[in-house]
């Protein structure tokens, strides 16, 4: 007789697989539209090329190739390839067999001091978990003695901690509606101080904190990272990934001496500009290599997590801040259009990254 237990687990192999190949559809479905937005003045895949990948993602394919270069074609990864095998086998915590994403208590953001303390973060004022209230020292806490902890600021910056992403959740609220917020802005969030940023990045725009992303890979003891990318928010929104009207955010190579790249793009359209919001791109990103020193040192003590994308930025003191760390699904999109096919990169013992990833998921 089969168990109600080996049902109900074969039941939700089901439900993850027909979900996965639902997103995959829309995935594929998105990288499709991308490219017939662009295809007047984009060249598609040789046939040579098209034997070469797998035909499903030949959109995915083919933006790339007029991003970044046809340069080792075959290692560049789709979303939906990403989403479905890399991720599970780099962060099973995270992730089932099929993609499917599971709740992890190491991506509620409540917790990111505690689990880097190696990191700087915002300064924290009050969190909520589970609906109750704690001070910056998760001692437990009422709303009335939150309320107090507010009280001296005139604006603040409340990030729902789980369920978050793409800035979702995620706002900067004024002294008139604290009262409001503590109670009703999610059942779980982080209160903090708001950041100011270094003049240079806030040259780009300063409405938004700038950040720069590195996705990083722990891999049979060692640390590869995939390169640096600086995001911009659109003027006039609070946030780094999130347009504003009809403007979108745009994102900037940052090469492997921390400069920055001459040209810049919004991720989500694939469109290339010379400038951002009309001002001409110069510079450096400050401190780029501490702050990759800084994601060696700590992805190493997480070697469950073989994925991390993290947001960093430079406030005005120039201090290095952890705005936030990512395992549940940080793209690799933009990172790609930026950096060509980074999981090209060869391991210490010689292989490509991408290869010794499947070679480590085909072992388990």
């Amino acid at each position: 007789m089969i168990s109600i237990s080996r049902l109900l687990s074969a039941a939700d192999r089901a439900v993850n697989n027909l979900s996965s190949k639902w997103t995959n559809y829309y995935l594929r479905q998105d990288d499709k539209k991308i490219f017939e937005t662009h295809k007047h003045h984009w060249t598609f895949l040789t046939p040579s090329e098209l034997r070469s990948i797998d035909a499903r993602d030949k959109y995915a394919y083919a933006i790339y190739k007029n991003m970044a270069g046809a340069e080792n074609l075959p290692y560049y990864v789709s979303a939906a390839v990403y989403k479905s095998v890399l991720l599970p086998i780099l962060n099973p915590l995270n992730h089932t067999p099929s993609g499917h994403f599971r709740a992890s208590i190491f991506a509620d953001k409540n917790y990111s001091e505690l689990f880097m303390p190696g990191l700087r973060f915002p300064k924290v004022i009050l969190r909520r978990m589970c609906g109750q209230f704690y001070d910056a020292d998760m001692h437990r806490i009422t709303l009335e003695q939150a309320q107090t902890l507010v009280a001296p600021y005139s604006e603040l910056v409340f990030k729902q901690s789980t369920d978050s992403g793409h800035g979702r959740g995620v706002c900067l609220v004024s002294a008139s509606d604290f009262e409001t917020a503590l109670v009703s802005h999610a059942n779980d969030y982080v209160v903090q101080e708001k950041l100011l940023q270094h003049e240079h990045l806030a040259y780009f725009n300063e409405s938004s904190v700038n950040i720069l992303r590195v996705t990083s890979i722990c891999l049979n003891g060692e640390i590869y990272i995939l390169g640096g990318i600086f995001r911009i928010g659109a003027p006039g929104s609070f946030h780094d990934h999130k347009p504003h009207g009809n403007t979108h955010n745009l994102d900037i190579r940052v090469n492997h001496d921390g400069t920055l790249a001459n040209s810049a793009y919004d991720p989500d359209h694939c469109h290339v500009y010379d400038n951002v919001y009309g001002k001409p791109i110069f510079g450096s990103f400050p401190r780029y290599h501490e702050i990759l020193d800084l994601i060696r040192q700590e992805h190493i003590k997480h070697p469950h997590f073989g994925l991390i994308g993290w947001d960093f930025t430079i406030d005005r003191d120039e201090n290095i801040i952890c705005m936030e760390f990512n395992t549940k699904w940080p793209g690799i999109s933009a990172t790609q259009y930026a950096h060509g096919p980074v999981l090209a990169q060869k391991t210490k013992d010689g292989i490509p990254l991408l290869d010794a990833i499947l070679k480590k998921g085909s072992s388990t």
